[in-house]
């Protein structure tokens, strides 16, 4: 079971995809680990120890690409899944390059957005 990090501006798509987690048995814990803003999302995965960061491009304060540098900054082997409104091809390769372990659109099926957080997790532990 995974602890993991939302950021997403969306308090229905922060709650729907914890649900969604939770009831599949990935996530043991994502309500205390919701953020709605890139500075929130940044302060969390700094002071909570996490398995995965699913974390949106479009955030109010600042820009889900430059966040994600960040936090690969200062937690490197955090994994970090972009997810986002926005096609593959308008971000998932800056994103890639940026240090994601995976791009996913908000219209994929809850079966890909599982697997990819679970992968994510492997691929951390696998490292370690």
């Amino acid at each position: 079971m995974l602890k993991i990090l939302l950021a997403d501006d969306h308090a229905i798509v922060r709650r729907g995809v914890a649900q969604l987690l939770l009831e599949r048995g990935i996530a043991t814990e994502v309500s205390e680990s919701e953020a709605e803003t890139g500075m929130q999302a940044l302060a969390l995965a700094a002071r909570r120890p996490l398995d995965v960061v699913m974390l949106d491009i479009s955030l109010p304060d600042v820009n889900g690409i430059d966040l994600l540098k960040r936090i690969k900054r200062e937690t490197p082997r955090l994994p970090v899944l972009m997810f986002s409104m926005y096609r593959e091809d308008q971000y998932a390769v800056r994103a890639l390059k940026a240090g994601a372990s995976g791009y996913l659109s908000k219209m994929a099926d809850p079966a890909l957005m599982i697997g990819s957080a679970r992968s994510s997790r492997s691929r951390r532990a696998g490292s370690t």
